[in-house]
């Protein structure tokens, strides 16, 4: 007797079937690309960066190559680096510490809430009063909810410690105030990582601001420090969005 056939298993995730449909615009908006030779950066980065503002409710989007990137260009524009402290939540992908500790500065761990398995404002805010030589605070976004840091947000403001708001899992999200995520923190990082809620066709990141001087430092420290060209004030990093990702970052993000 035949062994029964094993049922047909269901992916958790099918990019071919979810760019299916997207495929005629997605061509389109590469042979476009192609015309004009701006492979990196460009305009079809500056649109998206301009559409990526517009949806959180900030004056500026900076595209990079990953969420992780991102994340070290937020620390590292805001001047954190070695001997400094930086709170984070125990419970995050292994990225979040890791930038820290890519500055030169040290993580610092605040345990989760049960039931949205986010940051706990009031550990947190128990362990920032501990923490005199804290310099930033890190909350993550998880499963497509936007963390409420709650009184540790009042307390950050009265010592001058920015926010810096993972959220590479909740880009078009509300708080509960109503407000679009990015549009509360000092910085906003994401990913789009081609799983993430807005994924691009490889890897990809971006970093939103209201703050005009961090972003224009942001923008220098993902070219390498450069300030213009062939001048380098400082030591950054190789971290921009190419032209292709940027188009179909675009398709998805007006959808």
């Amino acid at each position: 007797m035949r062994p029964e056939k094993p049922e047909a298993k269901i992916p958790m995730l099918d990019l071919r079937a979810h760019h299916h449909e997207l495929e005629e615009e997605l061509l389109e908006g590469f042979a476009a690309v192609l015309a004009t030779g701006r492979f990196v950066l460009g305009d079809a980065v500056e649109t998206f960066e301009t559409e990526l503002a517009r949806l959180c409710g900030a004056e500026h989007a900076i595209g990079c190559n990953s969420g992780t990137d991102a994340l070290w260009l937020a620390l590292r524009g805001l001047g954190i680096g070695s001997g400094d402290a930086v709170l984070c939540p125990a419970y995050s992908f292994f990225a979040t510490a890791a930038a820290i500790v890519r500055t030169g500065a040290r993580p610092v761990f605040a345990d989760i809430r049960p039931d949205s398995l986010n940051l706990d404002p009031e550990d947190a805010l128990r362990i920032a009063r501990e923490t005199p030589d804290l310099r930033a605070v890190i909350t993550v976004d998880l499963f497509g909810r936007i963390c409420e840091p709650g009184p540790l947000e009042a307390h950050c403001r009265e010592r001058g410690i920015p926010i810096i708001q993972d959220a590479a899992q909740s880009i078009g999200a509300l708080d509960g105030r109503g407000r679009p995520v990015g549009s509360a923190s000092r910085v906003a990082c994401f990913s789009f990582y081609p799983t993430k809620n807005l994924g691009a066709l490889g890897d990809a990141g971006g970093l939103v601001t209201s703050d005009t001087e961090l972003a224009r430092r942001l923008s220098s420290l993902r070219m390498h420090g450069e300030t213009r060209p062939g001048l380098h004030d400082e030591i950054g990093i190789n971290s921009r969005l190419d032209a292709l990702q940027a188009v179909a970052l675009s398709i998805k993000l007006r959808r």
